[in-house]
């Protein structure tokens, strides 16, 4: 785990970029998500990126449990993928809970520090 300075606030993209290791484009492509659901190539034309770029960010998304996919099939044969938000409050408890599952885990850890780490 990399030391990160003490900021004297902290934002809420300063959480997810922490906890979930995202960047600015993963977080725009949640917020569009978050107010509808898209295709990829959908997202790509409205934030500006490639498609093979907003793809990956949608891939992070998914892995990270703030988004999920969908398929439709088209009447002619074939399909697409929707992509959708898991709703903010969803997330928000998520995260709260990793980060106490985290917590919990550290100061067990440092019980026995003395006795661990200097034996």
């Amino acid at each position: 785990m990399k030391r990160e300075p003490v900021q004297e606030s902290i934002e809420c993209s300063d959480v997810l970029r922490f906890i979930l290791d995202l960047n600015e484009l993963d977080m725009q492509v949640y917020r569009y998500l978050a107010a509808d659901a898209e295709r990829a190539d959908e997202l790509a034309e409205k934030i500006g990126k490639d498609r093979s770029t907003i793809h990956r960010s949608l891939q992070k998304l998914i892995a990270c449990g703030l988004c999920k996919r969908e398929r439709r099939l088209l009447g002619g044969g074939g399909h697409y993928y929707i992509y959708a938000a898991i709703p903010p409050d969803i997330v928000k408890e998520t995260i709260k809970s990793c980060i106490d599952n985290w917590y919990n885990k550290m100061n067990y850890a440092l019980k026995d520090f003395n006795n661990e780490f200097f034996k």
